[in-house]
């Protein structure tokens, strides 16, 4: 393996190819061109939200260009109320590892990605996940974009969350912090079938950890 291939392999994926046509130089320029392009790629948290939501906080949508983004960097969103209070549900595509926010306004939109960073290392330290592990997740909401939903079983499997959830809270008189990270345990640690489709074991928590260790 030549000296570009090695190099693409350690930074970039897909790896690229050394084009022996191309003088040394041009090749490294593709080299560094791509490797830029990946990398500014994976610094990007794209949330696709549901119309309610988007209506619900006036949120304008990105331009989505669905090849330029990893389904490990792609979130589903959705709202939900209760007593009288917005709530948010954020799930990861690839893992349906879920943050849930609760209390929710629309003056907290601007810092919505500052939010979930805060909410999802809590989550990620609950279950145990080291210090690197969770950088590995978080390095992606320096920047946040808003796009349209595009997958109907991550969609589906919110809706089942959401249910669960409204379950368990109405056993729950009064409402704290302390709940609400209750709440985001146990979703985490509740099987979902359709992880068992993409290789995972059925809960969400060990699919994030089986990725995590392959990254």
């Amino acid at each position: 393996m030549c000296f570009f291939e090695r190099f693409a392999q350690q930074f970039a994926s897909p790896v690229i190819v050394f084009d022996g046509r191309l003088p040394m130089a041009q090749n490294l320029k593709r080299v560094v061109e791509i490797v830029t392009k990946n990398n500014r790629r994976r610094c990007i948290m794209t949330i696709r939200i549901t119309n309610k939501m988007k209506e619900k906080f006036k949120i304008a949508l990105t331009e989505d260009n669905e090849k330029d983004v990893e389904r490990f960097d792609s979130w589903h969103a959705n709202i939900f109320t209760f007593q009288r209070k917005t709530g948010i549900i954020v799930m990861n595509d690839l893992t349906r590892y879920s943050v849930i926010l609760f209390g929710i306004q629309k003056s907290d939109m601007s810092q919505l990605s500052l939010l979930i960073k805060e909410q999802l290392v809590k989550n990620m330290t609950a279950d145990g996940f080291d210090d690197l592990s969770i950088q590995k997740v978080v390095r992606s909401f320096k920047n946040i974009s808003f796009a349209k939903t595009n997958d109907r079983s991550v969609l589906g499997q919110i809706k089942d969350s959401l249910y669960s959830l409204s379950i368990y809270l109405d056993f729950e008189e009064v409402f704290t912090g302390e709940t609400i990270q209750d709440a985001n345990y146990r979703c985490n640690k509740t099987p979902m079938g359709a992880l068992e489709k993409d290789g995972f074991e059925p809960f969400p928590v060990l699919a994030l950890r089986k990725v995590l260790i392959e990254r």
